[in-house]
C-alpha cells in the first residue's frame, strides 16, 4: 500500500502541547496530491512493465509461414424437442402425393408410431416431415417399377394373343385347302 501518512478524506487532528483543544481538519488531496501522485505513478508503471513483457507477441512470430489459428467454435444450435405428429397431421401432408395418399400416410404414421419415432436403425426422428418425403418418393419409385413390370407383362400377353390369332389363321387357312373343312376343326383357344 502507499505508505503516505495521511490518508485523503479522513479526518485529522492535532493538539498543542497536552492542550484539552483540538483542532479537526479534513485533509484535502491537494494537500497529499504530490506524494499520491508520485507513488501511484511509480506503482502503475512497474505494473505496466510487469505485463509488457509477459505478453506473447501474436502474429508477428518471425516465421514463414506461422502455424494456423485453432478455428473458432461456433455457439451450438439449441435443440428443439421433436413432437411427434397426429395422424391427421400426417394424412394431411400426403395428401394428393401418391394415388393411395390415406392408406400410405396411414402405414407410415402406425410404422413410425410403432418404432417410438425412430428409425430402422434407432436414431431419433428429427423431422417426421422429412421422413414422409423420403416415404413418397420411395413409394413412387416401387409404383414405377410396377407400372413398368404391369406394362412389360401385358405386352407379353398382347404378343401370345396374336402368336394364338396367326395360329388361328393358319389353321384355318390349312383347312381351307383341305377338302373336308369340318372334319379338321378344331378347338378355338381363349383370346
Amino acid at each position: 500500500m502507499l505508505g503516505i501518512d495521511k490518508q485523503v478524506g479522513l479526518i485529522d487532528f492535532k493538539t498543542k502541547n497536552g492542550s484539552p483543544n483540538v483542532v479537526y481538519t479534513l485533509v484535502k488531496f491537494t494537500e497529499v496530491g504530490a506524494e499520491v501522485g508520485a507513488q501511484v505513478g511509480a506503482e502503475v508503471g512497474a505494473e505496466i512493465i510487469k505485463h509488457k513483457h509477459k505478453q506473447k507477441q501474436v502474429g508477428n512470430s518471425g516465421e514463414l509461414f506461422p502455424p494456423d489459428q485453432p478455428p473458432k467454435k461456433k455457439p451450438p444450435k439449441p435443440k428443439v424437442e421433436f413432437i411427434p405428429p397426429t395422424a391427421e397431421e400426417v394424412k394431411e401432408y400426403f395428401r394428393d402425393k401418391l394415388p393411395d395418399w390415406e392408406l400410405q400416410a396411414d402405414i407410415f404414421y402406425n410404422h413410425f408410431s410403432g418404432l417410438g419415432w425412430k428409425t430402422a436403425t434407432g436414431a431419433k426422428v428429427e423431422r417426421w416431415d422429412s421422413r414422409a418425403n423420403l416415404w413418397i418418393i420411395e413409394k413412387k419409385q416401387q409404383d414405377n417399377g410396377k407400372t413398368e413390370n404391369q406394362a412389360q407383362r401385358q405386352n407379353n400377353r398382347d404378343a401370345d394373343k396374336a402368336a394364338k390369332a396367326r395360329n388361328l389363321l393358319d389353321e384355318y387357312a390349312a383347312i381351307e385347302q383341305g377338302s373336308n373343312a369340318i372334319s379338321h376343326q378344331g378347338e378355338i383357344p381363349d383370346l
